[in-house]
């Protein structure tokens, strides 16, 4: 697939996981990075039977600028969920931010007449439409890119500061010396240029989305919700939350303590298995016919 030339299957944000299954397909927004690699655990303990699509956000790739609301997100997702599965009932998931987005997808689906078999929201986020109703300001290319820019180049002095801390003199001038070669080479080499605009892009992603959520007004659900699941770490479910997620959602949800330091680390080695197998009776049972 690196050396063909040919474009890569699939739209803009879905990105299959694990494609040819017999189980009904399950629908992922990751957290506010907008990447999917965190669900490659989770996928791969769910297992082969389980198909699983995750939604990655608009702009990690840096070839769009990212979507500046939460409803034109959902609208995006759902446009290539149906390419996927034209009806439902259908199966989300959500992490963190991205439970947010799923909520609104849910929402979307029930406004369409269809219907939502399966909610499961991972550490959904205890923050969300501080600014709802405030008109959402729209950022200049340039002036994104250059925000970007600056964020990299200060996380990377941090860093640097951070590492040359414990050294001596000598150790410090080899240490500067090191990384000016570096930055040469990368004003050479065009992979290292592409990571440095990837990450930029990533940074990018991450204050578009964060903005987004601040900006959502959220909306009930009219629309029936067979199985609603909240998947919570300890230290999260322990936080002040601003959302009151079960009273946001339809209907009665269950409320499942997993393991994990935080959402990221839920989804992780050993945790995402014990996570699966703690979803996958919950998804048994949402698109069972009973």
């Amino acid at each position: 697939m690196l050396r063909s030339d040919a474009p890569t299957e699939g739209g803009i944000s879905l990105i299959a996981i694990t494609r040819r299954s017999s189980r009904p397909p399950v629908f992922a927004v990751p957290g506010v990075g907008g990447n999917v690699l965190a669900f490659a655990d989770l996928a791969r303990a769910l297992g082969p039977d389980q198909a699983f699509f995750a939604l990655q956000s608009v702009g990690v790739d840096g070839t769009r600028e990212p979507l500046q609301t939460i409803e034109a997100m959902a609208r995006l997702y759902l446009s290539e969920v149906r390419a996927i599965r034209p009806r439902g009932p259908y199966a989300l998931i959500g992490v963190c931010f991205g439970a947010t987005v799923a909520f609104e997808m849910a929402r979307q689906i029930g406004e369409s007449g269809d219907n939502v078999a399966f909610l499961g929201l991972l550490d959904p986020t205890s923050i969300g439409g501080e600014k709802a109703g405030e008109p959402v300001q729209s950022v200049p290319r340039v002036l994104a890119r250059a925000r970007a820019a600056g964020a990299f180049a200060q996380g990377r002095l941090q860093l640097y500061r951070r590492e040359m801390a414990g050294l001596g003199y000598r150790d410090r001038v080899d240490f500067v010396a090191q990384k000016v070669a570096n930055l040469l080479r990368r004003t050479i080499g065009r992979g290292s240029v592409d990571d440095v605009r990837l990450e930029m892009s990533l940074s990018n992603v991450y204050r578009a989305n964060l903005a987004a959520l601040q900006h959502f007004e959220r909306k009930p659900i009219n629309g029936y919700v067979k199985v609603i699941a909240i998947f919570q770490t300890p230290r999260h479910a322990r936080a002040r939350f601003e959302v009151d997620w079960l009273r946001e959602l339809p209907g009665e949800g269950v409320r499942i303590m997993v393991p994990g330091k935080d959402s990221g680390d839920m989804l992780s080695g050993a945790n995402a298995r014990i996570l699966a197998d703690a979803l996958a009776p919950q998804l048994k049972k949402a698109m069972s016919q009973e």
